[in-house]
């Protein structure tokens, strides 16, 4: 995480290579495409690049997950998936 503080594209491809496909299969599980799944963890990035203090909100990996979840559900993808998938039975 300090490199990404100082700036370093590279910090952030390690960040990505950690913790990029549990990000993304939470989202591939909450949305109704891959290519949406991939745009959003790619937004969660991003903002870990705009703001690389975000390890102030707790575990990087914890925020992470948060957020990607948070953007799954703004998205609206995530209720269409659902919606498509039809009424769960119990």
């Amino acid at each position: 995480m300090s490199s990404v503080k100082r700036g370093r594209v590279a910090g952030l491809a390690g960040l990505f290579d950690r913790h990029g496909s549990s990000c993304l299969t939470i989202a591939t599980d909450l949305v109704e495409s891959d290519q949406a799944a991939e745009d959003i963890v790619f937004d969660v990035f991003l903002n870990v690049w705009r703001d690389p203090a975000v390890d102030r909100f707790g575990p990087l990996r914890e925020h992470l997950t948060r957020q990607t979840v948070a953007a799954c559900v703004a998205s609206g993808a995530a209720r269409r998936k659902r919606n498509l998938e039809g009424p769960t039975r119990v």
